[in-house]
């Protein structure tokens, strides 16, 4: 059996942002890891974004109509028809890759655009002079602030073992992780403080589907800011805007 081979729902659904965080992150780490695997994800890619995006039905009737006249052709007339077909369908497939790049892209750019860092809005004294954390805590929102976010990732982290209990470490390190890319991570960290009854769960909320676009997951971004638009956050005309441009 072929190690690489795969679910092609489950690559559907991976493309449009329905794994759950754990799913999308064990299907990027087979790709990270697996080469072969990779190439054909890449492959069904390109065919799954062209069918969305490119073969429209009479694309895909002069596909059929060629198929069937190759058939009832000659030897050599149909070589030359299945010559035909097989560059129309490698120059379609080309533009649907590229449209899905291009779409991609504009996310990202979507992100660019509305993402900015949240401020360190916790102070060092929360904790007292004397907790054996004051220290600790200093010295990861001084990285934070620096946008020394990888470092920052590792402050954190090194205080959530010690006080797994507090929202705003958990906030904080979400988003720095999602700073550095590990969006799935990332993902997991701010849906759990978005739904605390925090004062953090309002911007973990807005950072929770900046993060679903990052990832290129658009419907679950779609989900979070469609609700944010009709509660009553301060972040719900931002949401409207930014679902406007998503669409």
């Amino acid at each position: 059996m072929n190690e690489s081979a795969f679910d092609i729902d489950q690559l559907k659904d991976y493309l449009h942002g329905k794994l759950t965080p754990d799913e999308s992150a064990a299907f990027e780490k087979r790709m990270e890891q697996d080469k072969a695997f990779r190439k054909e994800v890449n492959i069904h890619k390109a065919i799954l974004a062209g069918m969305d995006q490119h073969f429209d039905k009479r694309l895909k009737d002069v596909l059929i109509r060629e198929e069937r006249t190759a058939r009832g052709a000659s030897g050599r007339n149909s070589g030359i028809k299945w010559v035909t077909i097989a560059a129309s369908l490698a120059l379609a497939i080309s533009v649907a890759f590229l449209l899905f790049l291009n779409r991609r892209t504009n996310h990202q750019e979507i992100f660019g655009q509305y993402y900015r860092p949240y401020q360190n809005v916790i102070s060092e004294t929360e904790r007292g002079e004397q907790d054996t954390l004051a220290s600790y805590y200093r010295e990861a929102f001084r990285e934070y602030e620096a946008q020394h976010y990888q470092e920052a990732v590792e402050a954190f982290n090194q205080l959530r073992t010690q006080d797994t209990q507090d929202s705003a470490i958990t906030f904080y390190l979400g988003l720095s992780l999602l700073a550095t890319g590990n969006t799935n991570e990332a993902v997991r960290l701010l849906q759990k403080v978005a739904t605390e009854d925090h004062p953090l769960s309002e911007p973990a909320y807005w950072y929770l589907g900046l993060a679903h676009v990052k990832a290129d997951n658009i419907i679950a971004a779609k989900e979070v800011f469609d609700q944010i638009k009709t509660s009553r956050s301060s972040y719900a005309t931002r949401a409207e805007k930014i679902l406007e441009d998503l669409d």
